[in-house]
């Protein structure tokens, strides 16, 4: 159901902001009036529902993304973790207050002031469920059934968005309609973003759903066509995306996969759907050379390592930077292209210390979750982050940091229940 519901309002936001906003509206009733669910699982629906919107506002692609929908419902999230389940510790606390520090310093420096603000509340928007989540996972009212649900929602979600992709993908080249956002380049180069603004991050997002489902697939004791179904549709629209950043991020985390199930059991299963994933592989990296003529070969950097270098130069060139960065919206980013690398891009903007921060938060959260069989999830995520740029602007990972942490607790209180001996 939420594949149609989610297409539909993909399709409305698409051609008019009015007409999307009138879908999500209805959307977003019939999920706060179901009677199943709790009202926390009902905002993570909503969060993940709004997933497609999360680039845009509530009224249309001429909106900017800090009104969207997406970060409505995170603010609602928020604030009912700080009501109803969170006694916030001095860690979680600390850690939110230096990271506000942190980013409003560059204020001093900045000229750009109310952009600079923006996106500041952006990140703190993103991080902040993250951390609240994390110590109070255990006592959300969220059952084992509820949280794979809420993951499969966002499969279905992801779907919608691909085949809205695919869409304006046929729109373009068979009825010459222009809708959403698409990015024309050198060398007759088309990228389709449907409503996400972030080069190369559409990509990004879908490949998560197909790694929820690649994930599943071995847990599953019979093979279940829909899923297959929903996996090439999901990566049919990666490939017309043209990006290489998620197939290559998606095929490197794939083989950490297939190479683990092999090593605990070797079967006919397991190599079947390597042999396929092989031929799906070098069909869409041909898919892609092709229409990317300007590339010498598929691990051609394409410039970016020059972009690193650059930005490590400009991180290093005064003591301010090293250790608080140029800030986000700096002069010295108009004439320079930012990084494509989340890590490069932070010291360069933000500087070492919030850096370490961030990295320490994240070796803390995997160290938590390392039994976690969705944490790959979470690699995908940062391996993905190091050939994109302002991928800390794309809030998306946060509901997957979410959903993969309460994964983790109620899995082990599932087990445990069991009686199985779970760590």
């Amino acid at each position: 159901m939420f594949i149609i519901l989610s297409l539909i309002t993909i399709i409305a936001y698409l051609f008019n902001g009015k007409f999307g906003f009138i879908s999500m509206i209805l959307n977003s009733f019939i999920v706060l009036f179901s009677k199943c669910d709790n009202h926390l699982v009902k905002i993570l629906k909503l969060i993940i529902i709004s997933l497609p919107m999360e680039y845009i506002g509530i009224f249309g692609v001429n909106m900017y993304q800090i009104i969207s929908w997406y970060n409505i419902f995170l603010l609602l999230y928020i604030y009912s973790i700080l009501k109803y389940y969170k006694k916030l510790t001095t860690k979680s606390l600390l850690s939110i207050v230096s990271v506000f520090l942190l980013l409003i310093v560059q204020l001093i420096w900045i000229s750009d002031i109310p952009q600079t603000m923006i996106e500041i509340t952006q990140v703190l928007i993103m991080i902040i469920p993250i951390i609240l989540t994390f110590d109070c996972k255990e006592e959300l009212p969220i059952n084992l059934k509820q949280i794979n649900k809420l993951l499969h929602l966002y499969v279905d979600v992801c779907i919608a968005t691909s085949i809205g992709m695919i869409v304006q993908y046929f729109l373009h080249y068979y009825l010459h309609i222009d809708a959403g956002f698409i990015l024309y380049t050198g060398h007759s180069r088309i990228s389709f973003f449907c409503l996400f603004k972030g080069a190369s991050i559409l990509p990004i997002y879908m490949g998560i759903g197909f790694l929820i489902l690649f994930i599943d697939f071995f847990d599953e004791k019979h093979i279940k066509i829909t899923n297959i179904i929903k996996m090439l549709i999901i990566f049919i629209a990666m490939v017309l995306n043209t990006s290489r950043s998620g197939i290559t991020s998606l095929f490197l985390i794939m083989g950490v996969i297939i190479v683990k199930n092999l090593y605990k059991k070797a079967n006919l299963k397991t190599l079947l759907i390597t042999i396929l994933i092989c031929g799906i592989a070098l069909w869409g990296m041909n898919y892609i050379m092709t229409i990317r003529s300007g590339m010498n070969g598929f691990l051609d950097d394409n410039g970016r390592f020059t972009i690193i270098k650059n930005g490590l130069t400009i991180w290093y060139s005064s003591f301010r930077n090293m250790l608080f960065g140029t800030g986000f919206k700096n002069e010295i980013w108009k004439n320079e292209v930012t990084p494509h690398n989340v890590l490069i891009q932070t010291l360069s903007q933000n500087g070492i210390i919030l850096t370490t921060m961030i990295c320490v938060m994240i070796y803390i959260y995997l160290h938590k979750n390392k039994h976690n069989k969705y944490k790959l999830l979470i690699w995908y995520l940062l391996l993905s982050g190091m050939f994109v740029t302002d991928f800390y602007a794309n809030s998306f990972s946060t509901v997957i940091f979410l959903l993969v942490d309460i994964y983790y607790v109620k899995n082990r209180w599932n087990q445990t229940k069991k009686g199985d001996n779970y760590d």
